[in-house]
């Protein structure tokens, strides 16, 4: 029991002391003039204050690494590009002083059927005319090919005439016969197709007939059905029960039994 009571003056206690820590605050804060004027706790603002500019320092610097790492990586890209070009005018420099020193036309084998200087070289070579292997009457051998020629391509040309004008005329008994050809049997087609309009038309009045013939029949034969009908002849059947609606007195044979 005194445990108890211990325990429990002993929280009181704390929550006493809480309510007078937290009253003593509320004072601080009320009787202090500087926070009482102001309204805000300054020293949390200044303490805001300084993390945005350590975030904005941090940031501007990371900004100024970027931009140092972009500036210095266009730096070796454009040097090594200008590298390459200069490897390459080199390169292109080197094959061409190689070619000139040790590719001229004049060591290949065979420059001496290329060489145009061939007949500088040849001094005191003279072609005589008439020597063998030269052709004095090529001119009139020339002229006669000619005249052959022309004579060929006349006689070619009269050929050709004769050719068209012989296939004209074929062509001309061709059409003839083409066009009595067709006319004949465009005759043929028209007479078939009179024909079979004449059966066709025989057929369907044949069929219309026998429908007409079978109409008639049923016609007749439902009439005789009704005439010979329970209903209209009125005719009792014979059985145990008698239908009212159809009981029309009794028969002689009922009166004579």
């Amino acid at each position: 029991m005194n445990r108890m009571e211990v325990l429990s003056e002993r929280v009181a206690a704390a929550h006493l002391d809480r309510r007078r820590q937290r009253e003593l605050q509320r004072q601080e804060r009320i009787f202090n003039t500087k926070v009482r004027t102001i309204g805000v706790d300054k020293e949390a603002l200044q303490h805001q204050v300084e993390e945005k500019r350590a975030q904005r320092d941090s940031e501007s610097r990371a900004v100024k690494e970027h931009s140092d790492d972009l500036i210095h990586t266009d730096r070796a890209a454009c040097l090594l590009e200008s590298r390459q070009k200069k490897d390459k005018r080199l390169l292109a420099e080197a094959i061409v002083n190689f070619c000139q020193q040790f590719q001229q036309p004049s060591s290949r084998r065979e420059f001496d059927l290329n060489d145009p200087e061939v007949l500088k070289k040849q001094e005191g070579v003279r072609v005589l005319p008439g020597l063998a292997g030269e052709d004095l009457g090529s001119e009139d051998r020339t002229r006669r090919q000619r005249e052959q020629l022309r004579d060929w391509t006349l006689q070619q040309q009269q050929e050709l005439d004769q050719a068209k004008e012989l296939q004209r005329l074929q062509g001309n008994s061709g059409l003839q016969d083409f066009r009595r050809w067709r006319k004949s049997t465009k005759r043929a087609t028209n007479i078939a197709i009179k024909d079979f309009n004449r059966a066709l038309a025989v057929e369907l009045r044949e069929q219309r007939e026998r429908e007409r013939r079978q109409v008639e029949e049923n016609n007749r034969t439902d009439i005789l059905n009704h005439l010979q009908g329970e209903l209209l002849s009125e005719s009792v059947q014979r059985s145990a029960r008698v239908r009212r609606d159809c009981y029309k007195g009794m028969t002689p044979e009922q009166i004579r039994e």
